[in-house]
């Protein structure tokens, strides 16, 4: 039986087994190991999981959880603790400036609500992301991107327009977003990831709370910003030699649509 094969049969248990057996090594002080293997797979949803343990190489492995923990792999004894030391108080320093930025952005978004309702205009925020609400994109999008993106633990954590995004990409590119290629899979994360920090911060740039109530769109927004909706997925590494990717092509030829009109939305 191949190696992806068995894989894909294992049980959780078992799947976590096989995780502590490769990885534990990388966390070098003896009573930490447990803690560390335990601490990162809890990150994984079971497909993750299965395609993580499934890639062939050892660096395609570290670059993965790499990606997806934003912690590097520890070599040294030494340097790991210094490195964890370093990452702990800037983690301090990061989480004390995202309080103020948070405390700040809430003073203003107190007084921008205070003078849209003095005008009668009740704002409209964006919503948390919650799976129930898009189950129709888990048949739309490869496992591993949707799993990746749903982490709970990751400083990433997106909100609900990562999905609109990744919905309006499958619409015209469905083949692209169900690839099974481990290169334009890991791209594909990086370029939702990016798209979605561009359009958001654009958003709130315009105000987008007080023109939604005012019964504005987020995309005509986004189109007097003039951001390319399809920017950072054009932009991605490997999708273009990607065989699904020159599906979707193929499909959008013969309805008339090219590569190049995307530049242009």
């Amino acid at each position: 039986m191949e190696k992806k094969e068995r894989i894909a049969q294992m049980s959780r248990s078992e799947l976590e087994q096989e995780f502590r057996k490769r990885f534990t090594a990388e966390a070098n002080m003896e009573d930490n190991k447990r803690e560390w293997s335990d601490r990162v797979m809890k990150n994984f949803h079971t497909k993750t999981l299965v395609y993580l343990l499934s890639l062939e190489s050892r660096e395609e492995q570290e670059e993965f959880i790499d990606l997806a923990t934003n912690r590097q792999f520890q070599k040294n004894p030494i340097e790991s603790e210094i490195d964890y030391m370093n990452m702990y108080l800037e983690e301090i320093e990061y989480q004390q400036e995202r309080i103020a930025m948070a405390h700040q952005v809430k003073q203003a978004e107190w007084k921008m609500e205070q003078e849209a309702k003095k005008k009668g205009i009740i704002p409209q925020m964006r919503e948390e992301y919650h799976s129930h609400r898009n189950p129709h994109l888990i048949s739309k999008i490869a496992p591993e991107i949707w799993g990746f993106l749903s982490l709970e633990n990751s400083q990433d954590r997106l909100d609900a327009h990562a999905f609109l995004i990744m919905d309006r990409w499958a619409h015209y590119f469905p083949q692209t977003m169900k690839t099974k290629d481990r290169r334009t899979i890991m791209s594909l994360i990086k370029a939702v990831i990016e798209q979605t920090k561009m359009e958001t911060e654009a958003l709130d740039r315009m105000g987008a709370q007080i023109k939604r109530a005012q019964g504005v769109s987020d995309l005509e927004l986004l189109q007097e910003a003039q951001i390319n909706q399809y920017y950072y997925l054009l932009k991605a590494d490997y999708i273009l030699q990607d065989s699904a990717h020159q599906m979707d092509l193929e499909t959008l030829k013969k309805t008339g649509i090219k590569r190049e009109d995307f530049y242009q939305i």
